[in-house]
């Protein structure tokens, strides 16, 4: 709901910070001129010396590498520039990909590659920089430490051969416009090819995950449970899709496994469009823990529902197929227009709305409508879909989860206004933090005794996420619940919590 120019790379002011000459340190007391150390201790400033021998040496190796295909420094570039964006300039994944200009031009493969290049450097950029940080200090400059990571990615996490890992990263320092740092790329990177193996035993992927994450889902779930989610993390999310009609006849179509009611977890690696049902409309790619949000309305059929924060459209899509008149609501009208497009191949009809559920204006927008049922599927950390969005591993200080929590009760509030007596409601964020779920729920109970109860969950309705059900009758969706020992579904899910009211 998813010709090639010679590569000369401008080097920006801002990447060119730290490029200026440093003061060379002095020898480390006790060590002999070149004396190798072993792994992890030696310092940066050792390697980023250009008046040693070692490093004249490794310039002169880095002069012989063997020449790079163009495609795959066009690849390479690609992933430094989308890379940048994220870690340097704060843009989302979605984002970055869609404002890298260079990425529509490379072949379908390589573009391909490009995006699991980036992915994964995100997935693993804990790792990588515990193994970079005897390696590399602030005398680097960010865009060759950039360029370094990529390679190191390819290195150690995607099985790259050693030489194309190698040259590619030291070509790309020099398309950066960084020539006296190639040395240094080609020493740390051939370092890391040798000792391969005991480089990547002293890390773990818990290292991928940020402290501040930690240490609330520990005091939430457990040591166990963080370490399954951070084992999950770092690898690269099934593709989910939910059946229009019969999950289990597209399962066999697809040659896929069908879980739950209306889910099929396919292994295609390609372009979707190019997979059986997409023209036809029989299917749409959505989590299956995203799926459960719309089947826990219950029986829609006839009944009018409003969709809250609807875009891209995949549990609208879901009610209609239930037989509901569904009004879609978002305020983001770019996000509304790709919903709109999703129900047209689909062959689906909804109202549309863009407004604010907190504007002024919202009421006369529903021009008085009063909805049977609502779903508020309510903006969030989205925590929970780390493994798809392995952007938020970075981007964790844009995280404000008080501000947050406080328009996600707002919201559950101002819908409660346009919910007809004894409609249900259903509450689900796709994130892993209490404050934006269990805190939420709660305070919504207590704060609106008169207006909203309880709809407790049942373990039939969650299905195969029984597991999920709290002691309160909330779905608390953790992304290893599907890889317990009882189901094969070893790939995990997307986290959610999910909470259900009758208003009064």
């Amino acid at each position: 709901m998813q010709e090639k120019p010679t590569l000369k790379l401008k080097a920006t002011p801002a990447m060119r910070a730290g490029a200026k000459k440093t003061k060379r340190k002095g020898a480390r007391r006790g060590a002999k001129p070149h004396q190798k150390q072993p792994f992890g201790t030696n310092s940066a400033s050792q390697y980023n010396s250009q008046n040693s021998r070692q490093d004249r040496q490794a310039e002169d190796a880095a002069g012989k590498t063997e020449t790079v295909n163009k495609a795959e420094l066009d690849s390479r570039s690609a992933a430094f520039h989308i890379l940048n964006a994220i870690i340097n300039h704060h843009k989302t994944l979605d984002a970055a990909m869609a404002q890298q200009p260079a990425l529509a031009k490379l072949e379908n493969r390589d573009r391909a590659f490009c995006r699991l290049l980036v992915s994964s450097c995100l997935r693993h950029y804990g790792q990588i920089g515990k193994i970079l940080s005897d390696r590399l200090d602030h005398t680097t400059p960010e865009p060759v430490r950039l360029a370094i990571v990529i390679g190191a990615c390819q290195l150690l996490f995607l099985n790259i051969s050693a030489h194309a890992a190698v040259n590619t990263t030291v070509e790309l320092v020099r398309a950066l416009e960084f020539p006296r740092q190639a040395g240094l790329a080609n020493a740390v990177m051939r370092e890391l090819g040798r000792r391969m193996t005991r480089i990547q035993n002293i890390t773990d992927p818990i290292d991928n995950i940020p402290e501040t994450f930690q240490k609330r889902w520990r005091a939430a779930y457990g040591d166990e449970a963080v370490r399954k989610i951070a084992e999950l993390v770092s690898r690269r999310a099934p593709l989910d899709i939910t059946a229009r009609h019969s999950a289990a006849e597209l399962a066999r179509t697809l040659k896929s496994e069908q879980i739950g009611k209306q889910t099929v977890r396919c292994h295609h690696s390609g372009d979707i469009v190019t997979m059986p049902g997409f023209e036809a409309g029989e299917w749409w790619v959505q989590d299956i823990a995203a799926a459960l949000p719309a089947q826990l309305m219950g029986d829609v059929e006839g009944k009018d529902i409003f969709d809250i924060c609807a875009a891209p459209g995949g549990k609208t899509a879901q009610l209609i197929a239930a037989g509901a008149q569904v009004t879609a609501i978002d305020n983001d009208q770019d996000r509304l227009d790709r919903l709109s497009e999703n129900l047209t191949r689909l062959n689906m009809t909804a109202r549309i709305i863009c407004s604010d559920v907190l504007s002024d204006t919202f009421a006369d927008a529903l021009s008085g409508n009063m909805a049977d049922g609502i779903l508020l599927d309510a903006p969030c950390s989205a925590t929970g879909t780390i493994r798809r969005r392995p952007d938020l591993l970075i981007r964790k200080a844009d995280l404000d989860i008080t501000e947050l929590a406080k328009i996600q009760a707002q919201m559950v509030e101002a819908c409660l206004a346009h919910l007809k007596p004894q409609g249900v409601m259903v509450y689900a964020t796709c994130s892993l933090q209490p404050e934006e779920g269990e805190h939420i729920a709660a305070e919504m109970l207590s704060q609106h005794k008169d207006r909203l109860a309880a709809y407790p969950f049942e373990q039939d309705e969650l299905g195969v996420f029984a597991s999920a059900l709290t002691d309160e009758g909330w779905a608390r969706i953790l992304p290893s619940c599907l890889c317990d020992a009882s189901t094969p579904h070893k790939d995990g899910n997307d986290g959610f919590f999910i909470a259900r009211f009758r208003r009064l």
